[in-house]
């Protein structure tokens, strides 16, 4: 006869902290634990921070499996016709990496000092016009503004005018 192996306390509490972080009830636990749902409940309050700890793990990997899923059909709609479906498929998705490349930098992570001589010509000269126009008065801003009015006559319009700005930008599919 072969004597069943036990599961160890530990196997226990993390298999309940699996079954809460997927969404199971108390009821669903204790069946799956072979208890009744006040003593798999008292279980991991005994634990404490041990029980804590791994349902906080196993939602973790609740959450990147669900991520994995919606990615995969996020990449699915970008193979598709529909222009707005895959654009906001594409949004989605950089959205996503964005935030996930932040998580993993950490919240202590220091942004890169960045000089002003390492950037572009074209974005330094704008920066130090910004920082030209901060410390001028308000007559002067007003001067200028009509200058430029008169020299850009779309300059006060929402949109510049025919053949000015050129097409816009399109995602192209990988």
């Amino acid at each position: 006869m072969v004597t069943p192996i036990r599961p160890t306390a530990e196997e226990l509490l993390a298999r309940a902290a699996e079954l809460r972080a997927e969404g199971s009830s108390w009821v669903v636990v204790a069946r799956e634990l072979g208890t009744t749902p006040e003593q798999a409940r008292r279980m991991t309050e005994e634990a404490g921070a041990d029980y804590r700890r791994l349902r906080a793990r196993a939602g973790r990997a609740v959450l990147d499996d669900a991520f994995a899923e919606a990615l995969f059909f996020a990449r699915l709609d970008l193979r598709g016709d529909d222009d707005k479906l895959r654009q906001r498929a594409y949004d989605i998705i950089f959205r996503a990496g964005d935030n996930r490349s932040r998580r993993r930098t950490g919240a202590t992570a220091k942004p890169r000092e960045i000089k002003l001589e390492d950037l572009p010509e074209d974005w330094q000269y704008r920066i130090n016009l910004v920082n030209y126009a901060e410390n001028m008065s308000a007559q002067e801003r007003e001067r200028v503004y009509r200058v430029v009015r008169n020299n850009y006559p779309w300059s006060d319009r929402d949109e510049p005018p025919d053949g000015a700005a050129g097409e816009p930008a399109r995602p192209t599919p990988p």
